[in-house]
């Protein structure tokens, strides 16, 4: 009876281990299938263009570094124009941040003297 409850418990520590392990590499496989997925939908979306430029006698390689360069440059593009707006305004929002708390509060004083008049509270 001892043996059987000691291999029990010895198949069952390996079965939990092995699912542990199992876990631990589904979760690191999980990101390459991730990035390859987004690589695959990548590709996908540029090969109607690569295509038009290759029927223009455009090498497959300079066309796709072109499309490239082109999306990297809009991302510049759209950052240089929309972070300093966007920074500035965050700046201004934390600098008065306090004040707008203070007049949050005061705007509710009215709403908990009337949840205190039925005998409720905030």
């Amino acid at each position: 009876m001892d043996a059987k409850i000691a291999k029990g418990i010895l198949v069952g520590g390996v079965l939990l281990f092995l699912a542990i392990l199992l876990i631990q590499t589904a979760l690191r496989l999980f990101d390459v299938f991730v990035v390859l997925f987004l690589g695959l939908m990548l590709a996908q979306t540029i090969e109607p263009a690569i295509a038009s430029m290759e029927r223009r006698r455009v090498p497959r390689a300079v066309g796709v570094l072109a499309i490239y360069l082109v999306v990297l440059a809009l991302a510049v593009l759209v950052g240089w124009l929309i972070l300093p707006p966007v920074a500035q305004d965050l700046g201004s929002f934390v600098t008065r941040l306090p004040q707008l708390a203070d007049q949050a509060l005061t705007n509710l004083t009215p709403l908990n003297d009337i949840l205190a008049r039925f005998g409720l509270s905030v």
